[in-house]
């Protein structure tokens, strides 16, 4: 996750040069690269100084991916940021308002947990985007953790 100078975190809605960051999970390291930049590569065990950050009200305890990783976001973006990455010890239980009776843990999440999307929606939006002299985006923009094609039955949903 990317916090400012305050530890509050940054999302693509206020920060949207955040949708041209593409990173890569391997076996051992994240690539993470951007446009105009250099790859940033960073080990998986890299984790220097224990931090609280803030994730709307909630403080979580985090660890600060050092130096290198925050001067390549600062500069990507523009400002003062640091990357951080949860503390497995310390997790973020998920409110009882939309858990109920159920511990849900979403670590760094800023709203919903799971994003599904359909093929049909997609090729709508496309649409109505090309018909206003735009040009069409793929999954990467809108970023769903699952997309259905049909529902049960084989219609459109």
């Amino acid at each position: 996750m990317v916090v400012d100078e305050q530890g509050r975190f940054l999302t693509q809605r206020s920060h949207p040069r955040m949708a041209l960051i593409q990173p890569q999970l391997r076996s051992d390291d994240l690539v993470v690269r951007a446009p105009g930049m250099l790859a940033l590569h960073l080990s998986l065990d890299t984790a220097e100084q224990p931090l609280r950050v803030q994730v709307w009200k909630d403080e979580v305890q985090a660890y600060d991916m050092g130096a290198l990783a925050a001067q390549w976001f600062s500069d990507f973006l523009g400002q003062k940021v640091r990357l951080v990455r949860f503390d497995p010890d310390h997790p973020r239980v998920s409110s009882a308002k939309w858990t109920g009776e159920d511990t849900g843990y979403v670590q760094f999440g800023d709203g919903y947990a799971l994003l599904v999307s359909t093929e049909a929606a997609l090729a709508d939006l496309n649409a109505r985007l090309t018909a206003g002299g735009h040009g069409a985006v793929d999954w990467r923009r809108l970023r769903p953790n699952v997309v259905i094609d049909t529902a049960p039955g084989g219609e459109p949903i």
